[in-house]
């Protein structure tokens, strides 16, 4: 069975506005990866967005609110599961969740990661190809949204996740509005003014509130369960510092307790940048493919890390259970008017700054220290 995965799909205002026509949006010249994506019985992205029904989308400061033939154009990329498990499947709270869920079953893909409220269904899908049974389980640190707060029984209910960001504002509309609206524009222009860029990277380190243990155990029981029913466990882990080059202490705390479960895969987003691939005991480990679809000219990108590039993961699963694996790289090239095209780097013309860009990536990928 070969397995091909990307990292985080996500539509931002430059490409949603150039998307836009007269009588919707259009999004079927994005995706030019036909050819990566041709041999694989599988392709797995992680889904970065919700999908709204307007007509007001990414109405708010760092949030994906998406008009749903975004994701047909996904489908006919040839994407047929998705993960959902991650920081902005709550912009557009429960009702977004529900919504997307239902938009994504009506184009036929398999999905994990959210569910619609119901903790007693199963967290992951089986999917079984050729005498070989795959679990895919989507999991996330955080989400976004006023959810995010203290031991809200309600949210693991929602999405598999791990912990929370401290306090909760939801009750207050005036700190809501101070979080959500005035702090990031705030952070924004004093990042502009700093650092010649609009956001830095972010720790990635163990905190206090880093993890919730009742949803943290009951995330080990379903993994458990996922590993006696198939011949192979893979966690599409949405965590990390985001825009740092190498993981941090909570990433590595986590994987290392996935890898203690068993866990055959670990397939790694959220940081927005290539990291290392690398073996644990039997696990292997992608700690994050970085974007798939991310707008260069988009307002949340720390540019030194090299986020217009992602790295396309194909993985070929054995009936004795043996794994191996070959990467490829993509970039994100935009239009005069930002349309945005995510395009195999082996079919762009090379020139020395990008001969530069590759070798930093693959000594990243491989770990190689500089």
């Amino acid at each position: 069975m070969k397995l091909t995965f990307v990292g985080d799909i996500a539509c931002d205002k430059p490409l949603l506005k150039a998307a836009k026509t007269e009588t919707g949006f259009d999004f079927s010249d994005v995706f030019r990866t036909e050819k990566l994506f041709s041999k694989s019985d599988y392709v797995i992205g992680n889904l970065e967005v919700c999908f709204a029904e307007g007509p007001k989308y990414a109405y708010k400061p760092y949030h994906y609110s998406i008009p749903k033939e975004f994701c047909t154009a996904i489908r006919n990329a040839g994407f047929n599961v998705l993960g959902m498990a991650n920081n902005h499947c709550f912009d557009e709270d429960i009702e977004g969740i529900r919504r997307t869920l239902e938009v994504v079953e009506k184009n036929g893909l398999y999905h994990t990661g959210t569910f619609c409220g119901d903790i007693q269904e199963k967290r992951y899908i089986i999917l079984e190809k050729e005498e070989l049974k795959v679990a895919f389980f989507s999991l996330t640190d955080t989400v976004n949204s006023n959810f995010e707060a203290s031991h809200c029984d309600d949210l693991s209910k929602y999405v598999n996740i791990i912990g929370f960001k401290g306090k909760s504002y939801s009750n207050n509309k005036f700190l809501r509005y101070l979080k959500f609206y005035v702090r990031p524009n705030l952070g924004k222009l004093l990042h502009k003014i700093k650092d010649g860029s609009t956001i830095a990277p972010q720790v990635d380190q163990i905190k206090e509130y880093s993890i919730c243990y009742t949803w943290w155990d009951e995330i080990k029981r379903n993994l458990v369960r996922a590993k006696s029913e198939a011949d192979f466990l893979i966690v599409l882990l949405h965590i990390g510092g985001q825009f740092n080059e190498e993981p941090g202490e909570f990433s590595n705390f986590i994987v290392d307790q996935l890898c203690g479960i068993g866990v055959d895969l670990i397939v790694g987003h959220h940081p927005h940048t290539i990291q290392k691939i690398e073996k644990k005991g039997k696990t292997l480990i992608a700690f994050s493919l970085g974007g798939f679809c991310m707008s260069p000219s988009g307002e949340y990108l720390v540019h030194d890390c090299l986020p217009e590039y992602g790295m396309v993961l194909h993985v070929e699963l054995e009936k004795n259970k043996e794994l191996s694996y070959t990467w490829d790289l993509i970039k994100g090239i935009e239009e005069r008017n930002h349309y945005l095209h995510v395009i195999p780097v082996d079919e762009l013309d090379i020139d020395k700054t990008m001969e530069k860009d590759i070798l930093k990536l693959k000594n990243r990928i491989e770990g190689v220290q500089r």
